[in-house]
């Protein structure tokens, strides 16, 4: 496929997102950035909060940034909007996506939450499913994926991640067979821990709602941080005068009304440098423990008394080792000379790789077992998926 050049979603095309538009939106993900350039097809989780009903019976959220589609060969993403059922969940995985050849003891590797809805309380998709003519918009699972987020086509740097400023946070939620399909194509196996939280569905419910409060609030503030960037800009381009101007002008202001018009709860983020992404204290995996310990806290603090009894995870450090930064942005000796001192932090806190992040949920009591054994589930393409044998459905 041919380099594609950049496409800049405009302020009007924003607006008709923002505003709650019925329409799915499809993604060239080579291609399509926000304004300040990062990746549309890797917004965060954004939640309609004037549209969802959290504390009726059948509460629910309304996402509007779900994942539930498009072609990762093809590289289009489709993101729908969704209702997100507030007390459906039934399990959640902890799920480790290995990047080495170590299998589930993995030195390197993606780490990501999934959330299975009970039958008859599935994700109902509001757009792009056809309701209506006989689609069906029912979606069984959601994961809750912390990324580092960066503009179009590029690539993922550890190295460079060390530095804080060089990738924004992104909590991207996807349906599961849509991730699923798009870690196969890149022949990724899962390693699927099932969590066992004090206080049962409730805190799983609870673990839902403390991700979305999180993932959203991290996204408005990102976003307004870019809108901010590119309005500046934009009015240094555009002549301060002309018909469409004014227009224009409003448009922005409205954008970002909209954008902030819902005050969610702040919730403690994990280290002590902004709400960037950091390769070692805010990472996919240091953020889905902190979801998870954040849950246990508030069922503590609500009078929980088994979450009482749970050991804190240990997430690393809070404060940034110079070294980190420095060696973002080393030159080949200076990687070189600063090595030892990352391999002795490494020695020292290994709460940060996923073999151990495994054994610290073990150790606290959050993982469910089968008599001795902790409950771990294996899926591929080439053998079972979470969804079944992919030869039982596929059209041949």
């Amino acid at each position: 496929m041919e380099k594609q050049d950049r496409r800049v979603l405009t302020v009007d095309e924003l607006m008709a997102w923002a505003a709650n538009s019925p329409n799915a939106v499809r993604l060239q993900n080579a291609r399509d950035a926000l304004p300040g350039g990062l990746s549309a097809a890797m917004v965060p989780v954004l939640v309609g909060w004037g549209a969802s009903r959290i504390s009726a019976d059948d509460g629910h959220y309304v996402l509007l940034t779900l994942n539930a589609g498009g072609n990762p060969v093809a590289g289009t993403t489709v993101l729908c909007s969704a209702k997100i059922p507030a007390q459906g969940v039934e399990s959640v995985d902890f799920v480790l996506v290995p990047l080495d050849r170590l299998g589930k003891r993995a030195l390197i590797a993606h780490a990501m939450l999934r959330f299975v809805f009970k039958k008859g309380h599935e994700i109902e998709l509001l757009t792009g499913a056809g309701v209506g003519a006989g689609g069906d918009p029912r979606i069984p699972d959601l994961i809750l994926s912390w990324e580092a987020w960066r503009p179009p086509g590029v690539p993922y740097d550890a190295l460079k991640g060390l530095d804080p400023r060089a990738f924004d946070l992104t909590l991207r939620a996807y349906a599961g067979a849509q991730r699923f399909l798009e870690d196969a194509v890149h022949q990724r196996e899962w390693y699927a821990y099932t969590l066992q939280l004090p206080g049962g569905r409730k805190a799983l419910n609870e673990l839902l709602h403390v991700g979305l409060i999180l993932g959203d609030s991290i996204a408005r503030r990102s976003l307004d941080r870019l809108l901010q960037q590119a309005e500046a800009r934009w009015r240094q381009e555009v002549p301060p005068t002309g018909a469409n101007r004014a227009e224009q002008d409003s448009q922005w202001t409205k954008l970002r009304e909209v954008l902030n018009s819902a005050q969610v709860p702040d919730e403690p983020l994990p280290g002590d440098a902004g709400i960037g992404y950091q390769t070692l204290q805010r990472s996919c995996l240091t953020m889905a423990l902190h979801m998870i310990d954040v849950t246990v806290e508030r069922l503590r603090a609500a009078g929980d008394t088994d979450a009482a009894k749970r050991k804190r995870l240990q997430l690393g450090p809070m404060e940034m080792a110079d070294w980190m930064e420095e060696l973002a942005h080393a030159d080949p000796l200076g990687i070189f000379l600063r090595a030892p001192f990352a391999l002795w932090w490494l020695v020292r806190h290994q709460e940060v790789l996923p073999r151990n992040a495994i054994k610290q949920l073990e150790d606290a009591g959050l993982l469910r077992r089968h008599g001795d054994e902790i409950v771990v589930n294996h899926y591929n393409l080439g053998g079972t998926t979470p969804y079944g044998e992919v030869y039982d459905y596929l059209i041949r």
